[in-house]
């Protein structure tokens, strides 16, 4: 019996002194990974003595470079997806739409133009069309396919305001700044931004577009309505000068002084 008791109070210290032991460890462990106590061995670092670490007027014009960057890129994605929604509507109503467009200069010949050449001229066809009664034949649906193809139009008016300011963000971003790795890139830019708002204009002859390898899809149309291709490849063409701009922007770089 007194062999049983000390052994089971052997059993019991023994324990005890594991718990504490176990208890202690994991203490020192909490505390060296906090960087906290007696014995830490946690380093410090530069940051910890000095602070972070001071930029030059490079670094700064670098970061604000790349957030520049950042910004083309996300509104390069917008003209793309619009380009997009474009090519499905070109792909499954393109030709209802040039029947109505045809329909009304039958309709109206005297008053409307016969050759589409600038989007002023399609305007006044969608504007006659707006003007006739419904009377239950086909001509009831041209005013809605018009307003399909106007509808981006108006989204491109909007993306070429956004188009604008990034286009003065560029400009005053380099004329901040001292030197540029390839000052041509600069001058390629605000060549192609002239262009473009050559082009966007509502008297802008889109007749004379033509070999646009980027918008090949356009040229599907039917032979005996080649003369409407440069109506139903203008926006495409405006999208594809602004996305060329902005390809080229992309290329600016800071020269290290």
């Amino acid at each position: 019996m007194d062999l049983y008791t000390g052994s089971s109070s052997y059993r019991m210290r023994d324990s005890r002194l594991r718990m504490s032991l176990d208890s202690s460890l994991s203490s020192r462990s909490t505390v060296s990974s906090w960087g906290g106590g007696r014995g830490s061995s946690m380093d410090l670092t530069y940051r910890d003595y000095f602070g972070p670490p001071k930029l030059t007027k490079f670094d700064e014009k670098m970061i604000e470079l790349k957030f520049l960057k950042y910004e083309i890129r996300t509104h390069m994605k917008k003209i793309n997806a619009l380009k997009l929604k474009y090519r499905d509507w070109f792909s499954s109503k393109q030709q209802s739409f040039l029947d109505s467009v045809k329909l009304i200069q039958i309709l109206a010949v005297k008053m409307v133009p016969n050759e589409i050449s600038t989007l002023e001229h399609f305007k006044k066809i969608h504007r006659m069309a707006c003007k006739f009664p419904r009377n239950g034949t086909p001509r009831d649906g041209g005013p809605a396919k018009m307003d399909e193809f106007m509808f981006f139009w108006n989204e491109l008016c909007s993306l070429k305001i956004e188009t604008d300011e990034l286009y003065e963000k560029i400009g005053k971003y380099c004329d901040s700044i001292t030197d540029l790795r390839q000052p041509v890139v600069k001058d390629r830019v605000d060549e192609m931004f002239k262009h473009l708002n050559i082009a966007f204009s509502e008297d802008f002859e889109f007749t004379y577009i033509n070999n646009e390898k980027d918008n090949l899809f356009t040229y599907s149309i039917s032979t005996y309505d080649h003369k409407y291709h440069g109506l139903v490849g203008y926006f495409p063409y405006l999208m594809t000068l602004s996305l060329r701009m902005f390809h080229c922007a992309l290329k600016l770089h800071l020269e290290k002084e």
